[in-house]
């Protein structure tokens, strides 16, 4: 009888975790992406970003093209630099990711870029990431929307104050 209650609670928390559950965590062809999250934005702030973990675990490099988001008006791969003292978001075009390797999306450097949101977030809720891949693969993913803690460091919020390389002010 144990064993038969041990082996129905596996397949409800798995069957739970297919439904989409899972604490944002998508895989695919040797790729996984954990820890997705984006910043509760302040009602009104008009570019956001999301952070996660990407991880490479196939036998082939993989190279992140690009980014879209479903509820925005574009999405574009960012990193935070330092140049002569000042901070400046600099646009990536390409993000290599040899067999093996972690990429850390994280506050103050690499990020997604969330622009001219549809609508304000809602704690609590989600944003729908789809990375996309230079063989054609994508990779979507749902960033949860949570408040950042003070460890979390940069404000997305703030962009106004910072430099950037593109022309639309992203």
């Amino acid at each position: 009888m144990t064993r038969l209650l041990a082996r129905l609670l596996f397949v409800s928390f798995t069957g739970f975790l297919s439904l989409g559950f899972a604490p944002q965590q998508a895989h695919a062809g040797g790729l996984m992406v954990a820890d997705a999250w984006s910043p509760l934005a302040p009602p009104g702030v008009r570019v956001h970003a999301a952070y996660f973990t990407l991880m490479n675990h196939s036998g082939a490099e993989r190279r992140l093209t690009g980014v879209s988001a479903e509820g925005y008006g574009g999405a574009a791969l960012h990193e935070t630099r330092e140049f002569d003292g000042l901070a400046a978001m600099v646009s990536v075009a390409e993000l290599a990711l040899p067999p093996g390797a972690t990429a850390r999306f994280e506050p103050g450097g690499l990020h997604v870029m969330l622009l001219q949101p549809a609508g304000p977030q809602e704690e609590g809720g989600s944003v729908a990431l789809s990375l996309h891949f230079a063989n054609g693969e994508t990779l979507d993913v749902a960033a949860t929307i949570r408040r950042h803690t003070a460890r979390s460091g940069h404000d997305h919020g703030a962009h106004h104050n910072m430099q950037h390389d593109n022309a639309d002010g992203s």
